[in-house]
């Protein structure tokens, strides 16, 4: 994804990672966990006072429950992830890792972070 692709520069730039960027800590399962609490829930709780839309809250609540099973998939590619990064050089490196669901190709050096969908 291309937020992991912004921590990743920020990473090797020397920044500070943004907030929900950094691969190394973001379980994206838990993310949306989050999203659908915060956000998503409450809105559609209000919405559903206003007009009726059969079986919208039950979906809202399946989706939570389908994102919920993705959390030790995440926790595994986390895992992967970070020996990779944490074992990368300063030599062009070819992750063995999916990035989120593509594979990648991963080129760390001192100029900076390139990823290239392969």
């Amino acid at each position: 994804m291309h937020h992991d692709l912004k921590g990743d520069t920020e990473r090797v730039l020397g920044f500070p990672i943004s907030y929900l960027m950094d691969r190394k800590t973001i379980n994206i399962g838990k993310s949306q966990i989050g999203f659908i609490d915060v956000i998503i829930e409450p809105s559609f709780h209000a919405f559903a006072h206003v007009a009726e839309i059969p079986g919208i809250l039950e979906q809202v609540k399946q989706n939570k429950e389908d994102w919920g099973q993705t959390i030790s998939h995440y926790e595994e590619m986390m895992e992967k992830e970070n020996e990779f990064l944490t074992s990368a050089s300063t030599t062009p490196l070819k992750s063995p890792i999916q990035n989120r669901g593509l594979l990648t190709d991963i080129n760390i050096s001192t100029a900076g972070l390139f990823c290239n969908e392969i």
